[in-house]
């Protein structure tokens, strides 16, 4: 299905493609083989501009928009099992467009994002590790941070710099 501003997880040829906008907000959920979409289940909940992390079987959507609410931001997370999605913690603040990763429908990291108009960001970090939300130290504004290369040269380059130890990338 055509959309825009959905959430994404997996790989090139095992991925899985929810929510979005096409063009009223969607909880439609693809999966695609490297060769064809299909349809599978929808979201538990409608969720757009959203940030996710994880694979085409064990994935989380967070946060977003969602044109009901006012604002439209919106809080809530969605875990996926391969087979169903199902809402579980709220993040400890509601925002759209957030920077995100997740390793499957367990551990994940949700990061910036906008919290209304634009222009108004948000420097929280919410970490969800077996269902729980954690808030984490806030970091420098984002707006929109949509690859793991941000998360990379956020995490991973300050650390090297403090021991002084060279990686090869």
């Amino acid at each position: 299905t055509a959309r825009q501003y959905m959430g994404a997880s997996g790989t090139e040829t095992a991925a899985l493609a929810f929510g979005g906008i096409e063009p009223a907000d969607s909880s439609k959920t693809e999966s695609y083989n490297g060769t064809n979409w299909t349809s599978l289940a929808n979201m538990a909940s409608v969720q757009a501009q959203n940030g996710s992390g994880g694979t085409q079987t064990s994935a989380l959507s967070f946060a977003g928009r969602m044109p009901s609410l006012s604002p439209s931001v919106q809080a809530i997370n969605q875990s996926w099992n391969g087979t169903s999605w199902t809402e579980v913690g709220d993040l400890n603040t509601a925002r759209r467009f957030p920077g995100g990763t997740a390793a499957d429908n367990t551990n994940g990291l949700c990061f910036g994002g906008g919290t209304g108009a634009p222009g108004n960001v948000n420097t929280a970090n919410n970490e969800y590790i077996n269902k729980d939300i954690k808030s984490k130290l806030s970091i420098v504004y984002f707006l929109k941070i949509f690859n793991i290369l941000n998360l990379f040269t956020l995490i991973i380059i300050p650390e090297v710099t403090k021991t002084n130890k060279k990686i090869k990338i």
